[in-house]
């Protein structure tokens, strides 16, 4: 797991550098921090398109706002709330000015989603059972399991406490376990 307490004193190091206007610093977030924020853009959205455009809006912000940091949350919690926040306004600005329901999710273009080898479908079966989720268990789910990060982060990103962030995370589990283990892919 990438959340080491060394590994975020670094990161906390690189953020004090990256706002003193050190671009080396921020260069090596970027390079840190890219593939886990895209990953958790991708999962949102299901547009590898719109999930690269916001990855990037997410680093812009980041850029113009790296002086606003404050240290009392992780550096990993400021750049995941930027790029939540990032997404909300994406939502609002969509033609139906709201965050899309889970029905709307599903039915995003399928057609800019890259294609899974057709060996790993267990991979492909998963992805797609993050779908039975709602909206916030599906966010919990990607922002622990695929971005790694801890509950105390996932908290600060999303304004729920943490025992609120364990109990939707085991709420979302049990149900993606039930559903797998229907499917026959999960004992």
């Amino acid at each position: 797991m990438r959340n080491t307490s060394d590994n975020e004193k670094s990161i906390g190091k690189l953020f004090r550098e990256a706002s003193a206007g050190e671009r080396e610093a921020f260069e090596k977030l970027y390079a840190e921090f890219y593939t886990p924020l895209y990953r958790y853009m991708y999962f949102r959205l299901k547009n590898r398109s719109d999930a690269l455009d916001l990855t990037q809006t997410v680093f812009f912000k980041f850029w113009k706002n790296i002086g606003s940091y404050k240290e009392a949350g992780t550096p990993s919690a400021f750049l995941y709330t930027i790029a939540r926040n990032t997404l909300i306004d994406f939502f609002r600005t969509k033609k139906h000015d709201a965050i899309p329901s889970d029905e709307l999710v599903a039915k995003q273009d399928e057609a800019t989603v890259p294609e899974l080898p057709r060996d790993d479908s267990f991979a492909e079966e998963i992805r797609n059972s993050l779908l039975i989720l709602g909206d916030s268990e599906r966010e919990i789910i990607t922002l622990r399991f695929m971005s790694e990060l801890s509950n105390a982060e996932i908290s600060t990103i999303t304004g729920k406490t943490e025992p609120a962030i364990r109990q939707i995370q085991s709420r979302a589990l049990r149900a993606l376990r039930e559903h797998l283990k229907n499917k026959k892919l999960f004992e």
